[in-house]
């Protein structure tokens, strides 16, 4: 099974991790780079940089995001985010909002 792309921007390296626990732990290991690689890439393609400099990053994260999916699309067992990760993000976008506004020093 795979993760969809939005499901993967959401998540992070530990629900990530959590996630692909009934993988074997050499293809954990190989998932794992892979998604710190695209996490990496993805991260660099959408800082504020400018096109001409954020295009090859855009490309690169693509690149890993396929090579990932493909990688998680030869295993049988599921692979889902774990339940309790939309409501971590929840919780973390409305710490880094409170911190954005200064209700959070």
């Amino acid at each position: 099974m795979t993760l969809t792309p939005s499901q993967l921007a959401a998540m992070t390296e530990r629900a990530f991790w959590i996630a692909i626990a009934p993988m074997p732990q050499a293809d954990q290991l190989h998932a794992l780079t892979l998604f710190r690689d695209w996490r990496f890439a993805a991260t660099r393609a959408a800082d504020g940089r400018p096109l001409q400099c954020a295009a090859p990053w855009k490309r690169v994260a693509a690149a890993k995001a396929a090579e990932l999916q493909g990688h998680l699309a030869r295993h049988t067992q599921p692979i889902t985010p774990p339940p309790y990760a939309a409501q971590v993000n929840a919780l973390r976008a409305l710490a880094i909002s409170a911190f954005h506004r200064g209700a959070i020093q």
